[in-house]
């Protein structure tokens, strides 16, 4: 083996002195790419070796005009890891995940902890309030609101801004939480964000929300700009209206359609999907996932009519009064401290 290498190097001795390329040595070497790469030649060198112009490269790589290489496929495979559909995500997010995240997840491996989803814990919750206030003590930032919502305030926007890069801002906000840290950053918003708890919305106010989404559909950040409430507070107040809703008692006929409209998706839902329950001593029925989980209320509201999405929601829990006593008996057999560690399959399986 050392002597063919010698002779090889003595050959490309001679074909460097021909004039020759060093894609050209390689060729007539007949070196294959994975002789090349236990030569320890990155895919990058190997492109530029293969006389690839940077345009090509930069396909190969997966970049637009204009962006510069920000992630391999390597660590694009140690996302993956935390992150299983990141390859699906765009390079925006995957630039974040990598900037961000990355040597959190590999900290996490190292741990053998796991990101957690879903609902926050009360835990969780503190520990972000913790982390804010940290952070607004080393950086003297005044409020919650100037450090996550700059643009509100033009005159110190830039400086806020280079405050918080200078500062690792993102990763200190998301320590100690086994969450991503733009997660954290999006529910550090809607807890800290003073429009976000600005009480009821006035009739005034509801004219306006309806009369915006009109002119600008579900620009959320536009309407919420100009009635200077939240995205999340307008979205989900808007969502509640419902072009035809009507306030105040139902009327049986309202419930009637109500009925009629779920118990129509609860048949076709059982005769696809039927979920037998566990041993607990529950009596097998129709299974609490389904009755209470994933009904397709913007559906359901077109049928009763006179409802919003949202009071279909909330009037069809207030009519299952039967199934609280079960859902609590188990869920005090499985002696969770928190509701956001309930796994709630298990609990819909257990009521049958």
């Amino acid at each position: 083996t050392l002597d063919l290498c010698i002779s090889n190097d003595k050959e490309d001795v001679q074909r460097r002195n021909r004039g020759e390329t060093e894609e050209e040595q390689r060729r007539n070497r007949g070196e294959t790419e994975e002789q090349r790469r236990n030569r320890g030649e990155t895919e990058e060198e190997q492109r530029r070796n293969r006389g690839e112009t940077e345009e090509e490269q930069r396909r190969n790589r997966g970049e637009t005009k204009g962006t510069k290489a920000v992630f391999s496929n390597s660590e694009l495979l140690e996302l993956e890891e935390f992150i299983p559909n990141v390859q699906s995500k765009s390079l925006e997010v995957k630039q974040k995940l990598l900037r961000y995240d990355l040597p959190r997840f590999r900290e996490f491996k190292r741990k053998g902890l796991k990101l957690r989803w879903g609902r926050y814990s009360e835990e969780e919750n503190l520990q972000i309030r913790r982390n804010v206030e940290d952070f607004l003590k080393l950086t003297l930032i005044q409020t919650p609101e100037e450090l996550f919502f700059p643009q509100r305030f033009p005159e110190r926007e830039h400086s806020l801004r280079d405050v918080r890069a200078n500062h690792r801002f993102y990763q200190r906000i998301a320590e100690g939480l086994l969450r991503t840290c733009d997660q954290v950053y999006v529910r550090s918003k809607k807890i800290f964000d003073p429009r976000n708890h600005m009480g009821r919305f006035s009739e005034d106010e509801l004219q306006a929300l309806q009369k915006l989404h009109t002119i600008h559909g579900n620009d959320w950040k536009t309407i919420a700009n100009k009635l200077e409430r939240s995205i999340y507070a307008c979205e989900k107040r808007h969502a509640q209206i419902g072009k035809r809703s009507e306030h105040g008692p139902w009327t049986p006929e309202e419930m009637h359609r109500l009925k009629r409209a779920t118990k129509k998706h609860l048949k076709r839902a059982l005769e696809s999907s039927p979920s037998p329950g566990l041993d607990l001593g529950v009596d097998p029925g129709p299974s609490f996932f389904l009755l209470c989980s994933k009904l397709p209320w913007k559906k359901i509201s077109q049928k009763v009519k006179s409802r919003s999405p949202d009071q279909c929601r909330r009037k069809w829990s207030d009519a299952l009064p039967s199934l609280c006593v079960p859902v609590c008996q188990i869920l005090y057999q499985l002696q969770v401290e928190d509701v956001s560690d309930v796994d709630w399959i298990q609990v819909a399986q257990s009521v049958g």
